[in-house]
């Protein structure tokens, strides 16, 4: 074991715990259960430098590819979550080795861990590779063939154990044209012996951004909105009682047409992390069946030509829980403000030519959203929710489920069903009823506009 002050500055580490490879691998071979090696170096190093069978391969940083023409180098990024790959495998009180290629990178790795409450964290300070020999009169002056674990006799391997490799989430996948453009160049017979080339372009990106990775319903750790207007070709079912004539003349209800003259929804989210909240608008305009109320005897009948518009504003807000790479699940709560106005001419009634009536409610709602990607590019949908339970109205549900592709980044296509009801009552100050069921229920079509847009990973936007 070395001593602190025989330590060069750049390998010294703040629980002051230092081995050589060597010995390091003594200590693993007397207590392989209880010590564990870690290996902090890039996965390009592992597979073609060579890496430690038993050891842990975490890497703390990842190899850009942008020129730094003040250092005349490709810089190392580091990964902001090197500690929380770490504790999958480790506790605060285990017995670590951390090695990388000469024991600059492991320091910095040390001490990210010292900072979390590992305090029996040894440093190894001649590496995988050893340090670089500087004898002038040594033919192997400039290479790193002095000490190191490749050096001192350790086992290392080109094979690479998936298992033991904890990539981060910020790793992501080489950008295939490096794969393509290989191939092009290189025959198959000699493509065969690259087998490894190929876990890297599909766990890697040709960047130095720690962000780059495509998240379906955009990265988690920042802000992103989205807005979905739809067009709808719905039919609507149901009746409405207009108040005045039924509190005046006590005439019932009214069935709607089967046809609308119009109708829109508009769609919009916020989301961060496990937070979501999503406004929505939906607006009817249709009319409302001409003969109203017809005497017993048939001589005398009331009729009307009115019309209805409906406005429907939505606001839920909720978890998102993100249970897997491939589906999340949304429950959450909100309220549902609907408002209607009946309007158009009246025959029948002496003094009484028109009807002008306008009507809300509000109604809280409960819910639950489900997002299914069996494809990082064709999105499923499910929603279904309900309310009311007589707050507003006597009872109020839908239902969405969506299918559709995603374009770009920045848009998704969707196509889907939807169905909505409100059953709304209420009564005059005679005590008699008045209100409307209304069921809307057809085929949506829409585009999802994203902000800021999601990573236009090239594994998944393929040209």
């Amino acid at each position: 074991m070395e001593n602190d002050s025989n330590i060069p500055k750049g390998k010294r580490t703040d629980p002051g715990l230092y081995a050589k490879a060597k010995e390091a691998y003594e200590m693993w071979k007397a207590e392989p259960h209880n010590v564990k090696i870690i290996d902090v170096r890039t996965v390009e190093e592992f597979i073609f430098v060579g890496n430690p069978p038993m050891a842990w391969k975490i890497p703390v940083a990842i190899q850009s590819y942008k020129w730094n023409s003040e250092k005349r180098k490709y810089p190392m990024v580091p990964l902001a979550d090197f500690v929380t790959r770490v504790k999958t495998v480790a506790k605060p009180d285990d017995t670590l080795m951390l090695m990388c290629r000469s024991g600059g990178r492991s320091a910095i790795a040390i001490n990210m861990l010292a900072k979390e409450g590992y305090s029996n964290v040894y440093q190894i300070i001649d590496g995988f590779e050893g340090d670089i020999i500087e004898d002038q009169e040594n033919v192997f002056i400039g290479k790193r063939m002095m000490n190191g674990w490749k050096n001192a006799g350790c086992p290392w391997s080109y094979e690479l154990d998936r298992e033991k490799l904890l990539v981060s989430d910020s790793q992501q996948y080489f950008t295939l044209k490096c794969k393509y453009e290989f191939e092009k160049k290189c025959s198959n017979f000699y493509w065969r012996y690259y087998d490894n080339l190929d876990f890297v372009c599909n766990n890697f990106i040709f960047s130095q951004d720690q962000g780059s990775k495509y998240y379906p319903k955009g990265n988690p750790d920042k802000w992103n909105c989205s807005l979905t207007p739809f067009l709808l070709a719905p039919i609507i079912d149901g009746h409405v009682q207009s108040k005045n004539l039924s509190e005046d003349f006590g005439i019932g209800t009214a069935d709607f047409l089967k046809t609308l003259h119009g109708t829109f929804m508009m769609a919009a989210e916020v989301s961060k992390g496990k937070f979501f909240a999503a406004p929505l608008y939906i607006y009817t305009y249709n009319e409302i069946e001409k003969s109203i109320w017809t005497t017993d005897n048939g001589f005398s009948s009331v009729s009307a030509n009115p019309s209805m518009k409906k406005s429907i504003f939505e606001l839920k807000s909720g978890m998102r829980l993100r249970l897997n790479e491939n589906l999340i699940v949304d429950p959450y709560v909100g309220f549902r403000y609907t408002y209607y106005y009946i309007f158009g001419s009246v025959n029948g009634i002496k003094n009484y030519s028109e009807i002008n009536e306008k009507e809300y409610f509000f109604d809280p709602i409960f819910g639950i959203q489900a997002h299914y990607y069996f494809n990082p590019r064709f999105p499923i949908e499910f929603r279904a929710d309900c309310g009311g339970f007589g707050v507003g109205s006597k009872f109020t549900w839908s239902v969405n489920l969506n299918g559709g592709y995603t374009v770009s980044p920045t848009t998704d296509l969707l196509i889907g069903f939807a169905a909505l009801e409100n059953q709304y009552e209420n009564e005059t100050s005679s005590g008699n009823a008045y209100g409307m069921t209304s069921l809307i229920y057809g085929i949506n079509f829409g585009a999802r506009f994203y902000l800021p847009q999601r990573f236009k990973d090239p594994l998944i936007f393929k040209k």
